[in-house]
């Protein structure tokens, strides 16, 4: 589990949680083996405070709405959305946004309905939506390739983050298909620290869209399990809280 390497890495760093940002506590998941990605930027980091590191991109988000960015539940409370390329950088546009809305279903990391919406206070005008992907994934072959991308650390020093900020991403195929979750990855190519609500990109014959949700992991170089936003009652809860928000999905 990717709680272990998390208190690991805080025990090492003297990080015991965060101060002026809340969330439950469990590990993020980074991408290990990916890129450099200077585009995707839909794809954005939710930002948080750790002592002493000070403020880090805890989390990875996708902007599925101008004003709505989709991550995961235990990404918890988030000082602000940072855009572009380097969310480490004093220069990267912040956004500020509510208090994250979940599914009534969330029970935490890894598990069932591991999702949460931030409303932005101000809508992004010029960076396009991602489309979610409402095709049914039971039948997907394990060759389907997938496409992380995150703000995630790349290698860890005596059980510290390291490399994190800056955005990535890495594409391999998918390993198996579950009723709640798409899971694929393995050893030195796999999403780990600080990549969890991050997107698991798809194209299914229609172009790429999001198709799930980076909740969790057997470690960081095992199986992730990201969460489905192909199931009728996700979809039904994304729709409800943008409808409730005046906005809407493309």
């Amino acid at each position: 589990m990717r709680l272990a390497f998390t208190l690991l890495a805080v025990s090492a760093i003297g990080c015991a949680g965060q101060a002026g940002a809340e969330n439950d506590g469990s590990d993020q998941a980074a991408i290990v083996g990916g890129v450099l990605d200077r585009g995707d930027p839909a794809v954005v980091a939710l930002l948080a405070y750790q002592i002493p590191l000070g403020e880090i991109a805890y989390c990875t988000g996708t902007l599925i709405a101008p004003d709505v960015v989709l991550a995961a539940g235990h990404c918890g409370t988030v000082r602000a959305v940072a855009l572009g390329k380097d969310a480490s950088g004093a220069w990267s546009p912040r956004m500020s946004v509510d208090e994250p809305v979940r599914p009534e279903g969330y029970s935490g990391e890894g598990k069932a309905y591991d999702f949460a919406l931030y409303h932005l206070h101000a809508p992004i005008e010029d960076i396009a939506p991602i489309p979610l992907n409402t095709a049914a994934l039971d039948d997907l072959p394990p060759t389907t390739p997938v496409r992380h991308v995150g703000y995630g650390s790349t290698h860890t020093t005596l059980g510290i983050p390291r490399g994190y900020g800056e955005k990535r991403q890495i594409t391999y195929p998918i390993t198996r298909v579950d009723e709640l979750f798409i899971h694929s990855g393995g050893k030195g190519a796999q999403t780990c620290l600080f990549d969890s609500g991050g997107p698991a990109f798809m194209d299914l014959g229609d172009g790429e869209k999001l198709a799930a949700v980076v909740s969790d992991g057997d470690g960081c170089d095992g199986d992730s399990w990201d969460g489905r936003v192909d199931r009728a009652d996700v979809l039904a809860w994304i729709d409800l809280t943008l409808g409730a928000w005046g906005s809407a999905r493309p």
